[in-house]
C-alpha cells in the first residue's frame, strides 16, 4: 500500500521576495482543469458544501 505524502516549504529570495512549494504523490490534476486552477475562487467541482 502506498502511503501518500505532501511536502511544502518556503524560502525568503530577497527582501520582498519569497519562493513557496508544495509538492506530493497523489493522482495529480486532471489536464482539462490545469488552465483554470488559479483561477480565483475556483473548486473542485466534486466537493460539495465546503
Amino acid at each position: 500500500m502506498k502511503t501518500e505524502s505532501v511536502k511544502s516549504g518556503a524560502q525568503t529570495q530577497t527582501l520582498t521576495t519569497v519562493e513557496c512549494w508544495v509538492s506530493d504523490n497523489g493522482a495529480g490534476i486532471p489536464e482539462d482543469r490545469l488552465t483554470v486552477i488559479f483561477d480565483k475562487l475556483e473548486t473542485d467541482p466534486e466537493k460539495e458544501g465546503e
